[in-house]
């Protein structure tokens, strides 16, 4: 017990190798091994490691800036996009899920899904109708980017007025 209390009160250590020695000649001659030689070159390793892994880490954290439509959201991928298999190009066509026209994400094509309400918060922009040339109660169409009445007027309507 008194050996050990001596050892640790007066030792030096090699933190790479977990090794003390009770002066500094031991331990100078324990730095000049090769199995210190060893641990020291896997220690520089892993710290060589860490530090590419770390950038590639922070890389993949950081927050893509995708600009999506607002008030008939769409999703930056839809429900069923598989990260391993799916890509933009090989999406299938027909699905339930388009890729937007106005945006970097997916609408549902449910009738509903397609119709951004340009004059509602947060778009609030002015258009025409394609259709008829009015100017108020405009939707623009996601798949096509086409503005119509939100009333679904037609040209002959316009006509006969």
């Amino acid at each position: 017990m008194e050996n050990e209390d001596k050892i640790n009160k007066l030792s030096y250590e090699c933190i790479y190798c977990d090794f003390k020695a009770p002066s500094k000649t031991k331990l100078e001659r324990h730095l000049n091994t090769q199995k210190h030689a060893t641990n020291f070159e896997k220690h520089q390793l892993e710290v060589e490691n860490m530090n590419s892994v770390l950038p590639i880490t922070e890389e993949l954290n950081q927050p893509e800036d995708h600009k999506l439509c607002k008030n008939m959201d769409c999703e930056r991928y839809p429900p069923d996009w598989d990260f391993e298999e799916d890509t933009e190009e090989n999406y299938e066509d027909g699905q339930q899920w388009v890729k937007c026209n106005l945006c970097d994400g997916y609408f549902n094509d449910d009738g509903m899904g397609d119709i951004l309400f340009i004059e509602e918060e947060p778009n609030n922009q002015q258009a025409e109708c394609s259709l008829c040339g009015k100017s108020e109660d405009i939707v623009q169409m996601k798949g096509t980017g086409q503005f119509l009445c939100g009333n679904a007027c037609d040209e002959e309507e316009e006509e006969e007025d």
